[in-house]
């Protein structure tokens, strides 16, 4: 009798995670709600999220490795929108190239220019703690 209520609770929170991820990740209002992003910028963000771009890049350290940090690419010097574009359009030699619209390297630029405003992010700076946080290497 106990294994078949331990079971039932189980499920019921299982079925309750579930059910709330499901919300999560797919109710767009919610999304847009949570972030401060301009509706260009959020449209940016689904196609980002579409091209999977964050398995090869990151924000603040976070994110894949192969490619580079993009935290900041808007606003560093002899980068920002025409690099982007040129770099979505035509790709690299470990990037493919991305057959994007015009509207829709528009709207990634957006994105990565909101992005660009959260803050200021060098990884090479960013050092590990003990307890698994990274802190900055000139904050401590």
């Amino acid at each position: 009798m106990r294994f078949v209520v331990k079971i039932s609770i189980l499920l019921v929170l299982v079925c309750s995670f579930a059910m709330y991820s499901v919300h999560l990740y797919t109710d767009t209002k919610l999304l847009k709600k949570s972030t401060r992003l301009t509706d260009a910028a959020f449209e940016g963000k689904m196609i980002w999220q579409q091209n999977n771009c964050q398995s090869c890049h990151q924000f603040y350290g976070l994110g894949g490795y192969l490619g580079p940090d993009l935290t900041n690419v808007y606003s560093t010097k002899d980068k920002g929108t025409g690099y982007i574009g040129i770099m979505v359009q035509n790709g690299s030699i470990t990037m493919p190239a991305y057959k994007m619209s015009k509207t829709e390297i528009e709207k990634v630029t957006e994105f990565l220019r909101c992005m660009d405003e959260t803050g200021k992010a060098d990884p090479r700076t960013f050092k590990a703690t003990e307890t698994g946080n990274i802190t900055r290497e000139d904050e401590q």
